[in-house]
């Protein structure tokens, strides 16, 4: 958080903002080891709040005891969102490997069936892995010349084989200029974080 602070060369929390946060936290039995994450929120939207939670408070405080933890690792595997969110808009996927097996439509096919639908695919794909999988490792955009990726010029079984299992091909998408703007080399979201309770769900 430091580097980040000075990489963006933030404004520094005057004193009377930094006592401000901490006798916040301290009257609910947390003792802030610094206000770095206060400076950071307020320089990026410049608004001081003396309730912005840290997150050296909210993952491994907060977060463990508003979630259920034993069962988190299965919605781990990103080929699982296209059972989860049904009804929401995704990326289209043409191929899905999940444990070694190849599924087209939710359907066990070939490898000879997955190379097919993937070279039925004029336009730009996406590979990338679906589980242990983040910061854009190993996503790779690739279009299939001549039964050839543009990927190292590897054959679309090399490729395959190069992730081993446990991956997805998509179509590629152009996002809108706006997102496009924070990052143009890969597809940028937006987290929404809520908070369920017996009320309903809010919005954080």
């Amino acid at each position: 958080m430091k580097s980040l602070l000075a990489k963006r060369d933030l404004p520094k929390l005057s004193t009377e903002e930094i006592n401000e946060a901490k006798s916040f936290f301290e009257v609910r039995g947390y003792k802030l080891k610094n206000t770095y994450w206060h400076r950071y929120y307020t320089g990026i939207n410049g608004q001081f709040h003396k309730d912005y939670i840290p997150y050296d408070i909210f993952n491994p405080t907060i977060n463990p005891k508003l979630n259920q933890r034993t069962q988190w690792p299965a919605l781990l595997d990103k080929n699982f969102t296209y059972s989860l969110f049904k009804e929401f808009n995704q990326p289209k996927r043409i191929v899905q490997n999940i444990n070694g097996f190849y599924y087209i439509d939710d359907k066990i096919v070939s490898l000879q069936k997955a190379v097919e639908a993937c070279q039925a695919i004029t336009g730009k794909l996406i590979i990338k892995p679906t589980i242990d999988t983040g910061s854009g490792k190993m996503v790779n955009a690739f279009s299939i010349v001549n039964d050839k990726t543009t990927y190292k010029d590897y054959s679309i079984e090399k490729m395959f084989g190069l992730y081993r299992k446990d991956f997805v091909v998509q179509e590629f998408l152009e996002q809108s200029d706006v997102l496009k703007s924070l990052n143009p080399s890969s597809l940028n979201t937006l987290r929404v974080v809520s908070y369920l309770n017996n009320d309903g769900v809010h919005i954080l």
